[in-house]
């Protein structure tokens, strides 16, 4: 369009009184008017595209009426004059104002303003003979300059759109777009150099390793959202206690480091990590519930305990997996012992995936006995296992880091199908009405099969439903606990029994309990070792209150017969403990039965003494 403009004005140089070359001369300013202005309207960002589209109509119509009626020339082109200075002077005054700096927006402004006043004293000057050569001269040099200073302007504009561009790239790379705060990348370079001046002498610092407590579970109960809100506001506690030398960082969903620079002294570490600790733990308030909050972290030193950023990040994260173990809301200094002790759940997590095969699992069961009488109405089924390399690994264990993989559904599958065995075992030996009960890991409740898993494992076996008891914990309902509700519903209407375990170490919710289709609740063995002191009164009040909810109530850890009279005292319906029997294996079991039923009269409790 600028080069119709340049040949019009150029042309109108050489033949400037050829009325039908005037007039297309105005129809191409129009035209580079529309196209300028809409052209400006998309850099700018702004739409006035029917203003234009209306300004240039009633333009084009006057040029087209005013030569069909042989107006006078002043008269006829005044409007287009008036309406292409006006353009050229506000493109001028945008280009100036656009927020970019460069010597192209300050010719093309200029120019554009020199134009629209020149333009707007077109009609005026026309009949000056000087002007007429000139003012068309000028026309074509103000178009060349305009279209040099868009030029100039479009290539500085990409040049600063291209920097802004890699402004937002690096901050993608190097921060957290959550909280703003650095990531690993940044942090693990800036940790790297920090590494390098301890080598050169300069005192070293701490990696503090923190994850937030149970995360997962907010993010399961109250959504993502939710989860972002706690992760913001964990990210500005941990900011706001840090000092204005340290680094903090988000490296994962739920996972902080904090980079302590030249701190030596292990007493005022472990007093940061303390108040990071405290500063972390509170009660947040989510979707209008509130609910506390609280974080592990394991502190790994520099140089003492490594002097590459990757060795540093492991060893605070054994570290913090320490602080897990001992039951979180704690902080733990790396040791190397954690090191030996990660080796060896490495190896215990791979041994553990061919123990199945290998015939190295096995079921013990403990009998569960009606009060006051000592009749045996269930087993429950506890796995075993002993290793070659290991020897007998505690299931506390091998269950635990069986959950943090996919072994434990390889291990449930076995379970129930043994259980279920044995089940078919009693039937055949005419004892149906004994049930027995398998523990199941939250884990295991949310894989999608598990329903029928279960049932499949009872049609295999061919007994009852009811011979199954399935054994859930209060973390079975913090883990998608609509779901997990839907499936215990499922497996309750098919005639599984179920039972409620572990009940007072976890969240002890009367809402999630009412929740669940339990018939059954089972004291955890903590408050059965202080039932003859102060504290039976919690035990007590447990009994109470299931059975005012219409469960029965079994006491887990029975060891004395003090503790058996005092449960009876409370009106338990059931106990299970060493003081009956130690987990035994099915022979021993199936005997145990035949020796409790022979010898059950003898060993009733002496109640009313």
């Amino acid at each position: 369009m600028y080069v119709l403009r340049l040949i019009s004005e150029l042309g109108l140089v050489s033949a400037p009184a050829t009325p039908y070359l005037f007039s297309a001369n105005q129809f191409v300013s129009l035209l580079s008017g529309i196209f300028l202005a809409w052209g400006t309207d998309a850099f700018g960002g702004h739409e006035r595209k029917r203003v234009w589209i209306g300004l240039s109509i009633v333009g084009g119509l006057w040029i087209v009426a005013g030569n069909y009626l042989s107006l006078p020339a002043a008269l006829l082109y005044m409007p287009i004059f008036i309406f292409l200075g006006l353009v050229n002077l506000w493109v001028g005054g945008t280009m100036l104002t656009y927020p970019i700096a460069g010597a192209g927006k300050i010719i093309a402004g200029c120019t554009f303003i020199v134009w629209g006043l020149h333009k707007v004293n077109y009609p005026f000057l026309r009949d000056v003979t000087w002007f007429a050569t000139w003012g068309y001269l000028l026309g074509a040099i103000l178009a060349l300059a305009a279209a040099l200073g868009m030029l100039i302007m479009y290539f500085e504009k990409e040049i600063a759109e291209r920097k802004v561009a890699e402004s937002q790239v690096r901050q993608l790379i190097y921060f957290d777009s959550l909280t703003g705060l650095p990531n690993r990348t940044s942090l693990k370079e800036r940790l790297t150099e920090e590494l390098e001046k301890v080598s050169r002498g300069q005192a070293g610092g701490a990696v503090l390793f923190i994850d937030l407590d149970d995360f997962k579970l907010i993010n399961d109960t109250f959504g993502y959202t939710c989860g972002d809100e706690v992760i913001i506001k964990a990210g500005s506690y941990i900011f706001g206690d840090a000092a204005a030398t340290d680094i903090v960082a988000r490296i994962g969903d739920d996972e902080f480091i904090v980079l302590l620079l030249n701190r030596t002294d292990r007493q005022e570490i472990a007093a940061i990590t303390e108040r990071i600790s405290q500063a972390l733990t509170r009660d947040y308030t989510l979707c209008g519930t509130s609910i506390r909050v609280s974080a592990s972290i394991g502190v790994a030193l520099y140089p003492e305990d490594g002097d590459k950023a990757e060795d540093l990040f492991k060893k605070a994260d054994l570290a913090l997996y320490a602080a897990k173990e001992s039951g979180k809301n704690s902080w733990r200094f790396y040791k190397k012992s954690m090191q030996q002790d990660a080796c060896e759940n490495m190896s215990i997590q791979h041994n553990l995936r061919y123990a199945i095969e290998r015939g190295e699992l096995a079921l013990h069961y403990q009998p569960i006995v009606s009060l006051p009488d000592r009749d045996i109405i269930s087993f429950e089924a506890l796995l075993r296992w002993t290793s070659p390399e290991h020897g007998a690994v505690p299931p506390d264990r091998f269950i635990k880091l069986a959950e943090q993989s996919d072994l434990i559904h390889l291990l449930g599958r076995w379970v129930l199908r043994e259980a279920c065995k044995f089940a078919r075992t009693m039937t055949d030996l005419g004892l149906s009405q004994i049930s027995v009960s398998v523990n199941i890991s939250p884990c295991q409740l949310e894989a999608r099969d598990f329903v029928s898993l279960v049932c499949r494992s009872i049609e295999t076996a061919a007994i009852q439903p009811s011979q199954l008891e399935l054994e859930v914990t209060e973390n079975v309902l913090i883990h998608s606990m609509e779901d997990s509700i839907r499936k215990l519903q499922e497996l309750k209407v098919y005639g599984v029994r179920l039972s409620l375990d572990d009940f007072g170490v976890g969240y002890s919710s009367l809402t999630y309990l009412k929740n669940l289709p339990v018939k059954k609740l089972k004291i955890d063995k903590s408050f059965i070792d202080k039932i003859l002191s102060d504290d039976a009164q919690f035990a007590g009040a447990i009994i109470h209150m299931a059975h005012s909810l219409g469960l029965v109530v079994v006491a887990e850890g029975v060891e004395t017969e003090q503790q058996a009279a005092e449960l009876f005292k409370y009106r338990c319906d059931y106990i299970q403990g060493y003081l009956l029997s130690r987990p035994v294996p099915w022979e021993q079991a199936i005997d145990l039965l035949i020796s409790f039923r022979r010898e059950a009269p003898l060993l009733k409790l002496n109640c009313r003494q």
